[in-house]
C-alpha cells in the first residue's frame, strides 16, 4: 500500500531529473537499481504523477502521452503491473502486440495515456508516433540494449524529439565506456560532449589507469577522471543496491546439500583432473 524509503527518494530523484530541477542540461535521468528494488513501480508512480499534475497552479498536467519501450519479452509484464497498482480504469495503457493496433487510438484518441512497446517495433511506427500531438516522456527499460548510438531503437527513440526521457537498467556500465556514454547521450544528450572529446578525456585515461603494470602517475590520473565521471553523472543516475531493503527480508537460510555423481559423471570429472594435474 506505501512506497518504501527508497521508492520515494527514487520518485522524488526521477521527477526532480525530468522537470529539470537536478541539472541544466536535459531532462533525462537513468534509474540504475539492482534487479528487486521496484523500478517499475517507481516508475509506474511517477507516470501517473506527470499525467496528473503540474507543479505550476492550475496548469494542465506535465505529460498527456507516455511512451514504455521494452523488449518484447517483457511486455506482458508492464501490462500486468500497471494493472496491479493503477487498476484497469484509472488510466489508459495502449499495448502494441499485434497486427490490429491502430497507432492513432493512441496518438490522437484520449482514451490512452501510456502505450507499451518493443523495441524491434518501435522503428516501425516511430513515423506514426510523430503524427500526433507528440509524446511527452519515454521510459527505455533494459536501456543497456541501446549498446550504440547508431543503434535502430536509439535512433528511433531520438527521432521523436522528447525531452523528458528515462533509462532503466540493473546494469549501467557492461562492457565498455564507449556504451556507457552512448546510453547517457541518449537520455542527456551533449552532456558528456561527443565521443571523441569523452574517449580522449575519460576513457582512455580510465582503461590505461587500470592495465597491469601502469604507473603510478597514470593510476592517479585514471582515478581522478572516474571521480569526475561519477560526479558528473551522479546528478542523473541513481543506483541501490539489495542492501535498501536487507530488513525486509527474512534472516537468510543457507542449506548445503551434497549430490553423488553418476558413473559417468564421475569418470568425465577424473579424465578432466588427470589432463590437467597429471
Amino acid at each position: 500500500k506505501h512506497l518504501r524509503p527508497h521508492q520515494r527518494e527514487g520518485v522524488q530523484f526521477l521527477y526532480e531529473c525530468v522537470m529539470g530541477m537536478r541539472h541544466r542540461e536535459g531532462c533525462g535521468a537513468i534509474l540504475a537499481d539492482e534487479m528487486g528494488l521496484g523500478k517499475t513501480l517507481q516508475t509506474i508512480t511517477l507516470i501517473w504523477t506527470l499525467i496528473k499534475q503540474n507543479p505550476i497552479h492550475e496548469a494542465a498536467p506535465v505529460a498527456k502521452k507516455v511512451l514504455v519501450v521494452c523488449p518484447v519479452t517483457l511486455i506482458g509484464n508492464w501490462r500486468k503491473e500497471f494493472r496491479k497498482w493503477l487498476g484497469n480504469d484509472r488510466i489508459g495503457v495502449f499495448v502494441v502486440d499485434d497486427k490490429d493496433s491502430r497507432i492513432t487510438d493512441f496518438t490522437r484518441g484520449r482514451m490512452y495515456n501510456v502505450m507499451i512497446v518493443g523495441y524491434e517495433k518501435l522503428r516501425s511506427i516511430q513515423d506514426d508516433l510523430k503524427k500526433g500531438p507528440g509524446i511527452d516522456l519515454i521510459i527505455m527499460d533494459e536501456g543497456h540494449r541501446l549498446k550504440t548510438a547508431q543503434n535502430k531503437a536509439s535512433l528511433a527513440v531520438r527521432s521523436l524529439d522528447t525531452d523528458k526521457k528515462i533509462v532503466l537498467t540493473g546494469t549501467p556500465m557492461q562492457n565498455d565506456l564507449s556504451e556507457f556514454h552512448a546510453m547517457v547521450d541518449l537520455v542527456n544528450p551533449g552532456m558528456l560532449s561527443k565521443y571523441t572529446t569523452f574517449k580522449k578525456e575519460f576513457e582512455t585515461p580510465i582503461v590505461k589507469s587500470r592495465q597491469p603494470g601502469a604507473s603510478k602517475e597514470v593510476v592517479e590520473k585514471g582515478e581522478a577522471r572516474n571521480e569526475e565521471l561519477i560526479a558528473l553523472t551522479s546528478q542523473f543516475i541513481l543506483r541501490r543496491t539489495a542492501d535498501v531493503i536487507s530488513k525486509y527480508l527474512p534472516p537468510k537460510t543457507e542449506i548445503v546439500l551434497f549430490c553423488r555423481p553418476t558413473d559417468k559423471q564421475a569418470a568425465v570429472y577424473s579424465s578432466i583432473i588427470a589432463y590437467f594435474f597429471e
